[in-house]
């Protein structure tokens, strides 16, 4: 990812549950989050975020990060293109 802009308008390409109303985009000083918060400002079990890292020492595990919840345990794995992240979040959804 090169600039904010770009990050939001990729994610928002995912579908799913990020193209819904409760998605809530961050930019910190050398990471952009994408969060989906359906019952924000509490927690949820549906709760997912995507951190494009690629401007981080973390690139080297993946360009993305994706941090969700699942059998009741936080899971948070590594990816090289937001379509792999895609991939993961249709699995993860269906369930």
């Amino acid at each position: 990812m090169t600039t904010f802009r770009e990050f939001q308008k990729a994610v928002k390409k995912i579908g799913g549950p990020f193209s819904s109303d409760f998605v809530y985009f961050s930019q910190m000083r050398d990471q952009y989050s994408a969060a989906y918060k359906p019952k924000y400002p509490a927690a949820s079990n549906r709760d997912i975020v995507i951190n494009a890292i690629d401007q981080t020492g973390a690139y080297l595990r993946g360009n993305f990060e994706l941090v969700h919840i699942h059998g009741g345990k936080v899971h948070a794995h590594y990816y090289k293109s937001l379509a792999e992240v895609r991939a993961e979040i249709e699995e993860a959804t269906r369930e």
